[in-house]
């Protein structure tokens, strides 16, 4: 069952919603991916009882990383799951400089989420660009394992 609601977390009826998710015993598929500021420990445990393959979040803004950072940490806590069951979007080249794309990607990586670089008006950066080669190297997943820093990634 593919939802294409783009935030259910922030419905009013978002437990009514996840009862219903949980009791149909279809798989779920959140298009839109979930709102991890929104997230808390119910939310969190009615998710787990979800059949889920993978779930998404989004990390927008840099200036959210004091607040954001902590509700990863905790969403991993409860559920336990890894890297290949996160992701997290990473918009990259809005308002952001690469060092704070970089920790933002780091940071993913250290509390075991996989990040997936999002990039802001790509049609209008050059095929050389920083941001095109730091997209690769994160979104292929391979070459994300084999290669830790993006500084000595070499396209």
């Amino acid at each position: 069952m593919v939802l294409l609601d783009p935030n259910i977390t922030a419905c009013p009826d978002w437990e009514e919603l996840f009862i219903q998710l949980v009791e149909s015993r279809a798989w779920i598929d959140f298009s839109q991916g979930l709102d991890i500021r929104l997230m808390n420990r119910k939310k969190t445990e009615m998710l787990m009882e979800m059949k889920v393959r993978q779930v998404h979040f989004a990390w927008d803004r840099y200036s959210d990383k004091d607040s954001i950072v902590q509700k990863f940490k905790e969403f991993r806590e409860v559920t336990g799951w890894g890297y290949s069951k996160m992701t997290v979007y990473v918009l990259c080249g809005y308002d952001t400089t690469i060092e704070q794309d970089l920790d933002r990607i780091y940071t993913l990586r250290d509390h075991g989420y996989s990040p997936y670089v999002m990039l802001y008006n790509k049609a209008l950066l050059s095929k050389g660009h920083v941001l095109r080669h730091l997209q690769r190297w994160v979104c292929d997943r391979r070459i994300f394992k084999a290669c830790r820093k993006f500084e000595e990634y070499r396209p």
